[in-house]
């Protein structure tokens, strides 16, 4: 009869350890080497590096924040991308945008990637007529 507790006891541990990968953990580290680049007036490019030990996370998302002005007013832009890039576009020209980014797995978020930040290009007024008065000399 002892041997049949014992076998129980095994059974209900070997029950209770996670088995492999299946299991997800909290993700421990964050996305790295954030880099924003504005390409216009009216986009800046994202790309990012996984956070390390991102298969043993098992990441499969990330969160992607702006802060619009520069102002340290992040609000979510996009709530779960696979890529590691992205192209926000639809923006005003002549603004900083500043961006940080979080790692997703089925147990939570990560905390934020460095903050980066740029400004996109400028757009020049457009040209105003000239008014030219010959004069008889």
């Amino acid at each position: 009869m002892k041997s049949t507790g014992i076998i129980l006891i095994l059974l209900v541990a070997t029950l209770a350890l996670p088995l492999g990968n299946s299991f997800a953990v909290p993700i421990s580290n964050p996305p790295t080497n954030l880099n924003a680049q504005s390409v216009s007036g009216s986009q800046i490019n994202l790309s990012w590096n996984a956070p390390i030990n991102a298969t043993q996370n098992a990441v499969n998302g990330y969160k992607i924040e702006q802060d619009v002005s520069c102002d340290g007013d992040f609000t979510v832009i996009s709530a779960n991308t696979t890529s590691t890039t992205y192209s926000n576009t639809g923006l005003n020209a002549g603004t900083c945008y500043a961006y940080r980014v979080s790692a997703l797995n089925s147990v939570g978020v990560s905390v934020p990637s460095n903050v980066d930040f740029d400004t996109t290009f400028t757009v020049p007024n457009a040209p105003t007529a000239l008014s030219i008065t010959a004069s008889a000399t």
